[in-house]
């Protein structure tokens, strides 16, 4: 607002209320001139404008003034004035207003005004009114500039004397500018040794976290079983069309693709089809091998190519970022020929150097097979996948002349592996961490099993699957050199056996050691089975249903034959520790083979005492098969047979027995030995043939 005028102390140019002077708080608010000027100290605006007090008179106004109290008290009321004189005497006098006074109005309790302002400013003329008139001309237009300017400087001002510039610096200054100087240099290392430090912790925690996750060992590649060398002639690419090809064999140039084998990377190979309108059915064939390096070259990938057609466009891509190694293959290609097929022959071929480890390993192919070759030594952390189309897989065996029975022909460590093929057929001998994963739809499953240790930092069992529809399955475990073995927990680590083999229609034969769980099954294929149980020694103490080891047969109307031999007593303390060594075993001295460890062995001691196998719960069952078992000797407790048509014959030294049924059924029940085994045999019309231990003379 404007400063009140010096002849209306109660004057304003708006009657806006905050603007207004308060008599209840003192101050003035701030005038809209010098509310550009504020600054953040609130020292009050006092303008440098000097005017004259209109109280203070001069003598001849003194005089006029006399005369006009002397005419009034001599009339006794206002002297009544000519209107002319009147006027003149308004410019000539300089009395105080008499407008009236407006109430007071009550101001904010804060809102304390920043500015003070202007002293007795004049109001401007105003025809208006006749009552009022000012001495001075108004405040924007009077006076010279600087007048306009606030006596009190707002901006903060220095208290130190002016710099000058031709004189140079002082002592201090210059301390002062290198102080400043060695601040920042200070701020920059310590910034620089922050991100240092910051950037080793990070490297320590991931690699710890890493390690960590997959509860490995620093390196997943710790086997103590030695390896076979790798073989010395690779093979030569060599055309072998099927007779429904064209043989014109075209050889392409070989393409060459480098490999980053790190445990951060992954590794995927997958072959894909590229869609083509129009053309004849391209035949493809060929393998996707996974071979170790040659001494110390580096990871690569080989891409070899020969087809009876030059124009085939085959895409060969590498993704750096995933490690995605892309096969791509025409399904179709221009032909003229009408008597004999387009056909494609790929081989590509990873390198490995020798303990390499990547994080993940993946390999898709359609119809090319996958094939790992002896005395490849690597590793994956996050789990190896080997799928196919209609190619088979396979991996080198151990060989039956081999003389050193430990060496293994290669080491493909990690804890999960997977193996899934469609049509083709499984083959080779596959080492079992963790998880030994292994399907087909039509193909065949050929493999040995080699039991690894359990990891000491994640204790897992050690899952044996298979699956298949129309296959057959035949696996195999070192269960007769193990029993051989002066220590069969050498061959058989002690850790939990988990097997499950299931088919619809192919036929299963499987050797095998069994801990907590053991499922056949088919719909119409035989199982031909021979089991190892391998034992915990605190089973021994402890008779708990839900901790009884289990067996389950299932048919329909394929024939089951299962035999269990003795077990191997062991103790999970050993796990992660070392085996105690032992006399060798001489199979001329009479001495059990077996390992038994009893309830009170607490560092895995031997003895020569056969406990009671008194705790295994199995069932068999089949519709029109026939079931026949054998069990071992020390197996006790409580068996139970059903059957509608079927025959049964259970024998046993030590077997109690009793038939029970009728006309159209029959049943068995039978005890040996106070154990708490349970076994129980189902029929329709299959027969059912048991023999526990010894037949009795």
């Amino acid at each position: 607002m404007s400063a009140p005028y010096s002849d209306n102390l109660y004057s304003a140019d708006s009657d806006d209320e905050p603007d207004a002077l308060s008599p209840t708080d003192g101050y003035f608010h701030a005038s809209s001139e010098s509310s550009s000027s504020r600054s953040g100290l609130n020292v009050p605006h006092v303008p440098n404008v000097l005017v004259e007090d209109p109280s203070q008179l001069s003598r001849d106004d003194k005089a006029r003034e006399a005369e006009r109290e002397r005419r009034l008290l001599s009339s006794g009321g206002p002297a009544r004035e000519d209107p002319e004189s009147t006027a003149s005497s308004h410019v000539q006098d300089n009395p105080i207003a008499l407008t009236p006074r407006s109430p007071p109005r009550v101001s904010p309790l804060f809102a304390h005004p920043i500015d003070a302002p202007p002293a007795y400013s004049p109001s401007p003329t105003s025809p208006t009114v006749v009552d009022n008139y000012q001495t001075f001309t108004s405040t924007a237009t009077m006076g010279r500039p600087e007048e306009n300017a606030p006596l009190i400087v707002h901006a903060p001002e220095s208290m130190s004397s002016p710099s000058n510039p031709s004189q140079p610096p002082s002592r201090w200054h210059r301390f002062k500018d290198a102080v400043a100087n060695i601040n920042i240099r200070r701020k920059i290392k310590t910034i620089l040794a922050f991100l240092v430090i910051f950037s080793v912790i990070s490297m320590i925690f991931s690699s710890f976290t890493l390690r960590s996750s997959h509860g490995s060992h620093p390196s997943p590649i710790k086997d103590n079983n030695p390896v076979a060398p790798p073989a010395k002639d690779h093979g030569d690419f060599i055309w072998g069309p099927s007779r429904s090809c064209l043989d014109k064999p075209h050889v392409y140039p070989k393409r060459l693709i480098d490999l980053d084998m790190r445990p951060s990377r992954n590794l995927s190979i997958v072959q894909t089809i590229k869609e083509v309108a129009k053309g004849w059915s391209l035949h493809v064939s060929g393998e996707v091998v996974i071979r170790p390096a040659e001494d110390s070259s580096p990871a690569n990938i080989e891409l070899e190519v020969i087809s009876n057609h030059e124009d085939i466009a085959i895409d060969f891509d590498l993704n750096k970022e995933t490690q995605l190694v892309e096969l791509k293959i025409p399904r179709k290609v221009e032909w003229n020929t009408a008597k004999k097929a387009p056909c494609v022959q790929i081989r590509l071929t990873a390198w490995v150097p020798r303990e390499s480890i990547l994080n993940s390993l993946n390999i898709e192919t359609l119809q090319l097979d996958v094939n790992v070759e002896k005395g490849l030594v690597m590793g994956a952390l996050d789990g190896i996948t080997i799928r196919s189309a209609s190619g088979d897989i396979s991996a080198p065996t151990i060989e039956a002349s081999n003389n050193d029975e430990n060496v293994v022909p290669y080491t493909l460590s990690s804890r999960e592996i997977r193996i899934h093929t469609a049509s083709g057929d499984v083959k080779g001998w596959y080492p079992l961490y963790d998880l030994l994963d292994i399907e087909t739809v039509s193909g065949d499953v050929d493999t040995k099993v080699g039991p690894k240790p359990v990891n000491p930092q994640d204790v897992r069992p050690a899952e044996f699957y298979v699956r298949s529809a129309s296959g057959s399955v035949r696996v195999n475990e070192p269960l007769d050199r193990a029993q051989q073995a002066a220590r069969p927990d050498r061959e058989f680590p002690p850790r939990d056996y988990t097997v499950d083999i299931l088919t619809a229609s192919g036929d299963i034969k499987a050797d095998v050691a069994v801990t907590s769980l053991a499922s056949f099954g088919s719909q119409s294929g035989d199982l031909d089975i021979r089991v190892w149980p391998v034992l915990d020694s605190s089973l021994l103490a402890v008779i708990s249903s839900s901790r009884k080891p289990s067996l389950n047969t299932d048919t329909k109307s394929g024939n089951t034959k299962v035999k269990i031999l003795e077990p191997l007593w062991t103790s999970l303390a050993t796990i992660g520790g070392t085996i105690p060594p032992v006399k060798p075993y001489n199979p001329n001295d009479g001495r059990n083979p077996f390992l038994i460890l009893t309830e009170e062995s607490d560092d895995a001691n031997i003895k020569d005492s056969k406990p009671a196998f008194s705790m295994l719960s199995s069932k068999h069952k089949s519709v029109s098969g026939s079931v026949q078992l054998w069990y071992p000797a020390s197996w006790e407790g409580y068996l139970y047979a059903h059957s509608i048509s079927g025959s049964q014959n259970f024998q046993g030294k030590g077997l109690t027995i009793t038939h029970e049924g009728g006309t159209y059924t029959k049943i068995i029940r039978g005890q040996k030995g106070k154990g708490y085994s349970s076994l129980e045999v189902e029929t329709v019309s299959g027969n059912q043939f048991a023999l526990i231990g010894e037949k009795d003379q």
